[in-house]
């Protein structure tokens, strides 16, 4: 899953849950120093023993800083800052380590695009159809916020080489799934679900919303691997960078057709300041640096679309600008 999120607007908090590495980039972006984090920690116990400091234990408390460095560790940050409260007596620095399973609060001014940006990662992916599969059966689930089994389909013949009687039993899934029109999970043992996926090829079902993986069982015991193994997690994933590929991909286009783009910080900014950007696009590893140009979108009420530089229509567009808009109006 994505950072999970819960905005208190009236006390400008945000609880978030990091689940992997990824998110770690994201939340890197907006917290800043001064920021205040809230998390539970593990601080070393000392007393002084002739007129020197001695550890003599570690305490779990919950305390809140007010960060002051910020250091990128491999799948962590390390969040440096003075104690502004803590659960038990304790003065002085100390370093929150916030890493997959980490959950901290964080409370700042925030942006509206910040709180936009964050909201985007903690929405629930897409519903999902899940159909596990063999030879001989196949179970139809439902996953979104729960799991709903929907229904439970038997081979009626027990030779695959069958032709007839395998277009039968692909015919009884095609008929509950072909209303069906988001993503569809094909998983199962053995090649079935590859020769189903081109039954539906053939029955026009665009390529791009079927996806296939292997797991040892069909039923709830596929089911649970399927899960396991973050099949769905990555799918979410491709949809928001195929989201971002597609949005880089517009605005070349319009730089080649010398359409109402703009890019740089230069031009962005003087497009900006005069009311005539859209949508601006910005890096999300400049995002500190061009920070004075979004605060201003901020208060023009412009859309801000940020760009991972983790696939390569985002690698692309870091390289080549890094920050452009859409326009209103050509200048």
């Amino acid at each position: 899953m994505f950072v999970k999120v819960f905005y208190n607007e009236r006390e400008k908090k945000a609880k978030i849950r990091v689940e992997n590495p990824e998110e770690l980039l994201v939340l890197k972006m907006f917290i800043r120093n001064g920021d205040f984090i809230t998390a539970d920690t593990v601080r070393s116990r000392e007393i002084i023993r002739d007129g020197k400091k001695i550890k003599v234990g570690k305490d779990r408390i919950r305390v809140t800083i007010e960060v002051e460095k910020i250091e990128q560790k491999e799948n962590a940050l390390k969040l440096l800052g003075k104690i502004i409260e803590s659960s038990k007596e304790a003065s002085g620095y100390h370093s929150i380590l916030v890493s997959p399973g980490s959950e901290i609060v964080v409370q700042k001014d925030w942006k509206r695009w910040e709180i936009e940006k964050l909201r985007k990662f903690s929405k629930p992916a897409e519903k999902a159809l899940a159909c596990i599969m063999d030879e001989r059966e196949a179970w139809i689930y439902i996953i979104g916020d729960k799991i709903e089994e929907r229904v439970r389909i038997y081979s009626p013949h027990t030779k695959f080489s069958d032709e007839s009687l395998k277009g039968k039993f692909f015919s009884e899934i095609f008929a509950v799934i072909k209303e069906w029109d988001g993503k569809i999970v094909l998983a199962g043992p053995g090649f079935a679900k590859e020769e189903f996926k081109k039954f539906l090829e053939e029955k026009d079902v665009e390529k791009s919303r079927v996806f296939v993986d292997s797991v040892s069982h069909v039923g709830n015991a596929g089911l649970s691997e399927l899960l396991k193994r973050k099949t769905l997690e990555k799918i979410a994933k491709e949809s928001r960078i195929s989201k971002e590929a597609e949005v880089v991909e517009r605005f070349f286009e319009e730089i080649a057709k010398d359409g109402n783009v703009v890019y740089g910080e230069s031009e962005t900014l003087k497009a900006l300041e005069i009311g005539a950007v859209e949508t601006i696009l910005v890096s999300t590893v400049l995002v500190e640096k061009y920070l004075h140009v979004l605060e201003l979108a901020e208060k023009m009420h412009t859309k801000i679309f940020l760009i991972s530089n983790s696939h390569p229509a985002g690698e692309r567009f870091y390289h080549f600008c890094g920050i452009g808009a859409f326009l209103r109006f050509k200048i």
